[in-house]
């Protein structure tokens, strides 16, 4: 069912980095850089995972990076702990989007903008959110069962993925979405947003198809269905 494709203003935007901690890929031992979408006032959330999962020993044993993806606030006092924790941490990216939930496809087109620009030498991306525990040696030794004879994968999406997932059109449902923004019945299969792992070759791609939208690639503002679903299912 060809759609009449008119480039939505979260595909119009284009991020500008508040914040960027490019040093964070700098590092060329890298090997995962792991992205967590995260609000501006949970920061208790995210010093939970400086403290757990993500600490510097744990990132450091396993080859891999954690930056925390947020967008701008009205409140001044949030905006200023941010401001404070970032030079703390040096773990933030910031970019020039309202962070709302409406705006969750703006937060992951930031990411991605921003991991295609400053870590071409990173070879593994994996995707998350801060309410979740990210188990890195068993992260690490599912690479390695993936790949052949060590060498790095391309095209990579691995997710616990999502099928034959109908559209909710109760317009009182948080994930409500009418015909007029997408007019099939069933989502394309895809990944929940709580963790999917990409080749860096694949976030590029997926960038540029952000980008530039193909015929049947409308626009919606759940991130993980339009980034993993939608897009990918119209990359070439």
């Amino acid at each position: 069912m060809p759609v009449t494709t008119v480039k939505h203003p979260t595909l119009l935007y284009e991020p500008i980095f508040l914040m960027n901690p490019f040093q964070v890929c700098s590092d060329k031992t890298v090997n995962i850089l792991v992205y967590v979408h995260s609000a501006q006032d949970n920061l208790r959330k995210r010093l939970a995972i400086r403290k757990t999962w993500g600490s510097s020993d744990d990132l450091n044993k396993y080859k891999a990076k954690i930056v925390f993806v947020s967008g701008m606030s009205n409140n001044a006092a949030i905006s200023d702990n941010l401001n404070m924790e970032n030079k703390r941490y040096g773990d933030i990216l910031q970019a020039n989007f309202h962070d709302t939930y409406k705006n969750l496809t703006m937060k992951a087109k930031s990411a991605i903008t921003w991991i295609s620009k400053y870590c071409k030498n990173i070879t593994y991306v994996l995707k998350t959110d801060d309410d979740t525990f990210v188990h890195l040696e068993r992260l690490q030794k599912y690479i390695v069962t993936l790949e052949t004879n060590s060498r790095p994968l391309t095209d990579l999406l691995a997710c616990n993925i999502f099928k034959n997932q109908f559209l909710f059109r109760n317009t009182k449902s948080k994930y409500y979405i009418s015909k007029e923004e997408y007019p099939w019945v069933k989502w394309p299969p895809f990944c929940p947003g709580m963790a999917y792992l990409m080749s860096f070759d694949l976030v590029h791609k997926l960038n540029e198809g952000v980008r530039n939208p193909t015929k049947n690639q409308p626009f919606v503002s759940l991130d993980d269905v339009y980034i993993t679903g939608v897009v990918f299912k119209n990359l070439d």
